[in-house]
């Protein structure tokens, strides 16, 4: 049997700890993996413990998730106990489950408690609950066009683990990878509706999404330091920096924004927060302030990705927007605001690259879009004039844009061209970028008329 290369560093009454240092291979890790192992009772644990180590030795630092959570264990116990044991299965449901619960941000052993009552019977709302997380968690893998036989190997890797830790787990059906009930964006006027009537702290979770096109797992793991530096500059809109160990699959960091509606937002939230509620006492924001607080503890702490569903999806069925797309599918999840930015980068005349670069998916031109920098990236970002509320105020540049629409252009395209048409641009100041788009729109405009009042060209020239 193939196995890592370890050694024993210590051992007490009911652990030994190992640390990993080479591959199944011999080939020496580049960051050795440290593990806690339960001493095994009997001669069987003790092969079990041998043959779940070969299985996890294709990607050793499963080993620890594996070792501290019972529920997993649990599971590659029963595989271990076939007639037939694969280790190939073992890895894949290990690293499945691994995948959606750092999507969760949560541990296999505490999702699961969620499925018990105190009297020891099972929870079947819970287990309807992450059928839908689950289905969520589908869903963005099929937007970032993970392929189809990865994402059903993750939904059956959740229901081996659920069903081997005696938990019914009966909605497989609903992740097959053809989509049979799309879901929509929602409306600017949906959404503004929704800021409206929420409080605070969900007016920040839905603007950001919306405008910086966030994942929910990413999103709650966000802290004040992402957002610091322009947020104390007061630089509009702020730029967002994704530090790779936040993002999907921790396949690479990206950048993106989020605008003034979210900002504003977010600064009476921070106000309150530093405050205090008669739930919560004042808050010493710093850098490692998450985003959104979890108001369940009076020590700071972060919020889930479940806690961020659940919240939304009480206040889509407050207001009345959880319209069945088929079965017990909605056309409207929430999912669906980071689908907002995507469709309204794309109406706003965004080449697809960058907005798929600014979602955090992995594209071909990351690179090239990379080395241009987070001034280009911000150019282009207020070009396309993403918002979401209706602005009361009609600016000089406001005329100028619906002018231009009268003559039948679309200005935000007309100012995205010019942002991608200079890549090494940087601008001083608002004022500054202002009065550029201003001088831009005033020439698209005299170039439209100057074409509509020229005289038809009928072939025969000058007379």
């Amino acid at each position: 049997m193939e196995q890592p290369t370890l050694e024993i560093l210590g051992r007490n009454q009911e652990t030994y700890t190992i640390r990993i240092t080479h591959t199944a291979r011999g080939k020496p890790l580049l960051k050795p993996v440290t593990a806690e192992i339960p001493l095994p009772k009997d001669k069987r644990t003790e092969i079990f413990n041998g043959w779940l180590l070969s299985a996890l030795s294709r990607q050793n630092t499963l080993v620890p998730f594996a070792f501290q959570n019972r529920t997993v264990l649990q599971m590659a116990d029963y595989y271990f106990s076939s007639p037939t044991p694969s280790k190939r299965t073992v890895f894949n449901y290990v690293y499945g489950v691994s995948r959606v619960c750092r999507w969760l941000n949560t541990t296999p052993d505490a999702w699961l408690q969620e499925c018990w009552l105190p009297n020891g019977d099972v929870n079947s709302q819970a287990l309807y609950e992450h059928a839908r997380l689950l289905n969520d968690f589908a869903i963005e893998l099929r937007d970032a066009k993970l392929a189809e036989g990865h994402i059903i190997t993750y939904a059956k890797a959740i229901k081996a683990l659920h069903e081997t830790n005696n938990l019914p787990f009966k909605y497989l059906r609903r992740f097959s990878t053809k989509v049979t009930y799309r879901d929509r964006a929602p409306t600017a006027d949906e959404l503004m509706h929704l800021i409206d009537v929420a409080p605070i702290r969900e007016k920040v979770i839905l603007s950001w999404l919306a405008l910086g096109g966030f994942r929910i797992g990413t999103f709650s793991l966000l802290t004040y330091g992402d957002v610091r530096e322009d947020l104390e500059k007061g630089i509009t809109p702020i730029h967002v920096h994704v530090p790779i160990e936040k993002t999907k699959g921790h396949y690479h960091d990206y950048d993106t924004f989020v605008g003034a509606e979210g900002v504003e937002y977010f600064k009476a939230y921070l106000a309150m927060r530093r405050q205090g509620t008669e739930d919560t006492p004042p808050e010493k924001v710093s850098d490692e302030s998450p985003i959104i607080r979890n108001n369940n503890y009076a020590d700071v702490r972060g919020v889930t990705p479940g806690a961020i569903y659940d919240v939304l999806h009480r206040l889509y069925l407050a207001n009345g927007l959880t319209e069945k797309a088929g079965g017990k599918m909605y056309k409207l999840r929430i999912h669906s605001i980071r689908k907002y930015f995507r469709t309204q980068m794309a109406a706003l005349g965004v080449p697809t690259d960058y907005i798929e670069y600014m979602m955090g998916h992995t594209i071909s031109t990351y690179h090239d879009i990379e080395m241009k920098g987070v001034e280009f990236l911000r150019g282009i970002y207020i070009a396309s004039g993403l918002s979401i509320r209706k602005k009361t105020t009609f600016t000089k540049i406001d005329a100028l844009k619906e002018i231009i629409r009268a003559w039948g252009m679309n200005p935000e395209e007309l100012l995205t061209k010019r942002a991608l048409a200079m890549p090494h641009r940087t601008i001083a100041n608002i004022g500054d970028r202002e009065q550029e788009e201003i001088q831009e729109l005033s020439n698209a405009l005299k170039d439209i008329m100057r074409k509509e009042m020229l005289p038809a060209d009928n072939g025969t020239g000058p007379q």
